[in-house]
């Protein structure tokens, strides 16, 4: 029956509990989801302010586990940390939540532009950098590469990761680059994240300008 098939595959009566307790449990967070759309539903229909003011603050949160999960991915590779791989998958699917966070941002960047004051006031003299930086097509453009780029970035990392399990290998992702070969995605992500923080005080601060 069951139980002889379990033990022909190798798979104890744990293991089945563990898979039974995880499905239960993304069952539970998707139900979860479910509540919280139709909740925020119901708040742009009564306060549409107030709804996308918390989705703006739920987008960023979700945009900064996102980009913490990558960047300690990257950041373990980087310094060949072979501890982490016991508890990679963690912030590997931190990473998941980046088109989430996408896409949160986006409804308020498009339906509720007024939470960023310059939208409505332009901001600086006429053909200066600043009225050009808080415009609202540049302003768009730019979050739609920042994603971009760190959505990528995060799928080329994780799929790397992936590797590992395929080959074998304990480190699969050193900087190459050190040693003249070919900069991994891992490097890359570490070595440019300098830019990338800038890139997220430059959205946030956009709010408060």
């Amino acid at each position: 029956g069951g139980k002889a098939r379990r033990d022909i595959a190798g798979i104890g009566p744990a293991a089945v509990d563990d898979v039974g307790r995880f499905r239960a449990l993304q069952g539970l967070g998707l139900w979860l989801g479910g509540a919280g759309a139709l909740l925020l539903a119901l708040g742009a229909a009564l306060a549409p302010d107030r709804a996308a003011a918390n989705l703006l603050l739920a987008g960023w949160a979700l945009a900064g586990a996102g980009l913490a999960g990558a960047f300690f991915v990257a950041l373990t590779y980087v310094a060949d940390g072979t501890w982490v791989v016991a508890f990679r998958r963690v912030p590997e699917s931190m990473t998941r939540v980046l088109p989430a966070a996408a896409v949160a941002l986006a409804l308020v960047f498009v339906l509720r532009p007024s939470l960023y004051p310059w939208t409505s006031e332009p901001v600086g003299a006429p053909g200066s950098f600043s009225r050009l930086w808080l415009s609202t097509p540049f302003f768009l453009a730019r979050a739609a590469a920042y994603f971009a780029t760190w959505i990528l970035f995060a799928a080329a990392i994780v799929r790397n990761s992936r590797r590992q399990d395929a080959d074998g290998m304990t480190l699969v992702s050193k900087c190459r680059e050190l040693r003249g070969e070919r900069a991994t995605p891992q490097c890359v992500v570490v070595t440019g994240f300098g830019a990338v923080e800038g890139a997220v005080r430059a959205m946030r601060e956009g709010a408060l300008t």
